[in-house]
């Protein structure tokens, strides 16, 4: 919970939220029964986080471990070369101010 308070703190959108807290709050609460009925969840794009997917772990380094064993979250090299694409971004960007 620490770790997550200081990431919304420390966003540079931190600015963007109307209730920070709730939102804490709302993170706080999932768990592996109720995530399910969460949709558009990023508090910015509501469509980047469409859904949300339950990997066990307590700490980030065995749900890393999780993810990658169980193959659970697989996307592709191709979809991960685009999105992290800057020259893609900025093109994006750019069509995204024109429009």
């Amino acid at each position: 919970e620490e770790q997550l308070w200081q990431k919304l703190n420390s966003w540079g959108h931190d600015k963007d939220f109307i209730n920070k807290e709730s939102y804490f709050n709302l993170w706080k609460v999932l768990d592996e029964y109720n995530y399910i009925y969460i949709r558009n969840i990023h508090p910015l794009k509501p469509e980047v986080w469409q859904k949300l997917a339950y990997v066990k772990g307590l700490e980030i380094e065995n749900i890393i471990k999780t993810i990658i064993k169980e193959k659970s979250l697989s996307i592709s090299a191709n979809y991960l070369y685009w999105k992290n694409s800057r020259n893609w971004q900025r093109i994006k960007a750019l069509f995204n101010k024109l429009s």
